[in-house]
């Protein structure tokens, strides 16, 4: 099931900033490889997430796996991690800051591109999203250059929002930073940032995005997001419910690529490759 609004079809209108070329969708339809549903909310109401009375609920975001007759359709999804950005060698907290990047950046955003061409073959159809932060828009551009496909930028998939501190210097954040719990609530954790998200709140917003992403008709998906955001792309991947997030952690690399892939058989859903930068060597 898709949750709320995805599943019903409604055609409640993004803010700005998020999804781009949406289409609305029917029950029973699979969309082209084009077009997405409208989410909900693009700044991730975590209301579906929540039984009337129960509390967190367990949610299964892959029952939206696309079955056309009795074949399972085989799975993959791209995860590129943008390369090295202006808030990066500037030692500035990074989040919502909308820096760009760096000339070295823009030369491995070609090498990225060059090896996604190659893991993509020409005869394959392929939906290519992005978070809308103008360091992973770039990346997604040169990608789409190569692919030959237009992205789609999500305010979804942007990093996690550090409130006041984006845009300051690294150690202004970390002189205020409280770290979470080793154990007890952890997701709804508050850092002692104004203004920044919850873990619960980003990784909310990941999930919501990510099963919007995979309600359509594609098998094969690209996705430009941020290395935080990482995490809980695969934890969507491998159906982690929300409520049991509170401790997993994918580190990253900036630029690199993530295969996930689900077979055609077994069904299983598997990090085929992480966090691999080789394409990046001799930048």
């Amino acid at each position: 099931m898709v949750p709320n609004e995805l599943a019903a079809g409604r055609k409640r209108p993004l803010r700005s900033g998020a999804a781009q070329h949406v289409a609305h969708q029917d029950d029973n339809t699979h969309l082209p490889c084009d077009e997405l549903p409208t989410l909900a909310d693009d700044r991730a109401s975590s209301a579906w997430h929540r039984g009337p009375s129960v509390g967190l609920r367990r949610w299964h975001p892959w029952r939206v796996a696309i079955d056309r007759g009795d074949v399972f359709v085989l799975r993959r999804l791209y995860v590129v991690t943008h390369p090295e950005s202006r808030h990066h060698v500037s030692g500035l907290v990074g989040g919502w800051f909308d820096s760009e990047l760096t000339d070295r950046g823009l030369r491995q955003t070609e090498l990225i591109a060059k090896r996604i061409r190659e893991l993509v073959t020409e005869d394959t159809a392929v939906h290519l999203c992005s978070s809308d932060l103008k360091r992973a828009a770039q990346t997604a551009q040169a990608i789409a250059r190569q692919l030959g496909v237009e992205p789609t930028f999500m305010k979804g998939l942007r990093e996690k929002s550090y409130g006041e501190a984006e845009g300051k210097a690294q150690s202004w954040l970390d002189e205020r930073f409280v770290p979470p719990p080793a154990s007890g609530d952890r997701m709804n954790h508050a850092e002692g940032i104004e203004g920044s998200e919850t873990r619960h709140d980003f990784a909310a917003r990941i999930y919501e995005v990510v099963s919007a992403i995979f309600s359509s008709s594609c098998s094969h998906h690209v996705i430009v997001t941020h290395g935080g955001a990482l995490t809980f792309v695969i934890a969507a991947w491998i159906d982690l419910p929300l409520e049991a997030a509170g401790y997993i952690s994918v580190r990253s690399s900036s630029g690199s690529i993530t295969v996930l892939g689900q077979d055609d058989f077994f069904h299983n859903r598997a990090v085929v490759s992480l966090n691999d930068t080789s394409h990046l060597t001799h930048v």
